[in-house]
């Protein structure tokens, strides 16, 4: 099929595949640029196109860019009508905390995908016929991804921003459904885990080759254990199985899977952190294997997932695919960081301008490092949430009370408000 493109700028080469079979055409940038740690910028890519009634084209972030340098695109995919006839342009942003990245003439920034696109009516009924989702639904829970927002019964605190996934409480990572001797079945998976020696292992020869135990890495910064701390109350909110530092303008909210608490949400501005407390293994960090299956659900749900050395250790930097209000397709741009300790791991979901801009994500990072977690000596199966309490001073806000500065968005990404719950205003 044959294109129609101009040239903008007179000297630019033309959209190109690198490779036979590839779906996607290298553009380029025809102007020099250097984008800070956090920065975006539009650049102009010196063709516009006439595209065929009934296709579209669709800019693609480069995977060998978001690799290397940690680029990725806003509003990735980017999409250009077969009516329009403008400069294409990319919306680049740096997601590297530390690095500047530069962009001489010419470079390739984007690749470029031309598909065909159905036109369909839109018909007027009084009634939706039925559905397995339903319409408040995210489906049935095998087909939910292990970082997908779990179905809660309720909520304390305002939660207005869909701005992150939290994870399956019931089902936490993927993990089976555990039996009914839950408590007998935790001590004793502790004990096997923790048991296999140096014998066994040689009896294993010609069996399937198995997972790398790895021991936690040194926390020097924190997270801390409650046995780390002597005063683990001082300047932190005590919800139980955390204390979370406790800063001047934060709103603390946590999050309800039936009766339990299971997450605390730090909302600062334009910026969220949420953590979560997990059981572990006593002499194997569970974060590396955590962060393939958060990567894998991610990547087989359409997003895009870059894992990178950042200033809390390894973290992935995730773009997620979210449904905009208009039903087209968005992506929302999230951290996940994790720490394990003794026995127990620490993960954190980093969201809003934290997720893409270094110097709002200092105070969020801060926060994850001071928070102490607390076990407890009780048998826990690995994976199994830490379960947390409210503040002893806590005030509630009744559901429904509405207050001016929370009824739009702050970082949602367009994508509109949740219902309200009751709140917790913690007043530093």
């Amino acid at each position: 099929m044959d294109v129609l493109i101009r040239r903008v700028d007179p000297d630019v080469p033309l959209p190109s595949y690198a490779q036979p079979g590839d779906a996607g055409a290298d553009v380029r940038t025809t102007e020099a640029c250097e984008l800070a740690p956090g920065e975006r910028a539009v650049l102009p890519t010196g063709v516009s196109i006439a595209l065929p009634e009934g296709y579209a084209a669709f800019v693609h972030p480069r995977s060998g860019l978001a690799a290397r340098c940690g680029v990725a695109m806003v509003n990735a995919p980017g999409t250009i009508d077969a009516g329009y006839r403008g400069e294409i342009k990319v919306i680049v942003v740096n997601l590297d905390p530390r690095e500047s990245v530069r962009f001489e003439r010419f470079d390739r920034i984007a690749q470029l995908v031309v598909q065909q696109v159905e036109k369909v009516r839109f018909q007027e009924v009084a009634e939706l016929p039925g559905s397995v989702r339903a319409e408040g639904d995210s489906g049935p829970p095998e087909a939910m991804p292990p970082w997908a927002p779990a179905p809660m019964n309720k909520r304390v605190g305002i939660d207005t921003r869909r701005s992150y996934p939290t994870g399956k409480d019931s089902d936490v990572f993927g993990r089976r459904k555990k039996s009914g001797a839950a408590e007998d079945a935790a001590s004793e998976a502790e004990q096997v885990v923790d048991g296999i020696d140096n014998e066994d292992a040689e009896d294993t020869e010609g069996a399937e080759p198995q997972r790398v135990r790895l021991e936690p890495e040194p926390r020097p910064d924190g997270p801390w254990d409650v046995s780390e701390v002597r005063e683990p109350g001082e300047g932190r909110v005590d919800l139980g199985g955390l204390f979370v530092p406790g800063v001047e303008g934060m709103e603390l909210r946590v999050e309800v899977a039936g009766d339990a608490i299971v997450a605390a949400t730090i909302v600062l501005q334009d910026s969220a952190v949420q953590l979560q407390g997990f059981a572990a293994p006593k002499r194997e960090g569970i974060w590396g294997e955590v962060r393939e299956e958060i990567a894998s659900g991610i990547t087989q749900q359409g997003g895009v997932i870059d894992e990178v050395e950042g200033p809390l250790g390894w973290e992935l930097r995730a773009q997620v695919p979210v449904q905009l209000p208009d039903g087209t397709g968005g992506f929302q741009v999230v951290r996940f960081v994790g720490v394990d300790g003794p026995r127990w791991f620490l993960r954190g979901v980093i969201s809003g301008q934290g997720a893409v801009q270094p110097q709002a994500a200092g105070l969020l990072e801060q926060i994850f490092r001071d928070t102490v977690v607390v076990r407890g000596e009780g048998p826990m199966a690995p994976r199994d949430p830490i379960v947390l309490k409210l503040p002893d001073d806590a005030q509630m806000v009744p559901e429904g009370v509405q207050q001016e500065d929370q009824e739009t968005s702050r970082f949602s990404g367009g994508m509109g408000q949740l219902a309200r719950g009751p709140e917790i205003t913690e007043v530093r």
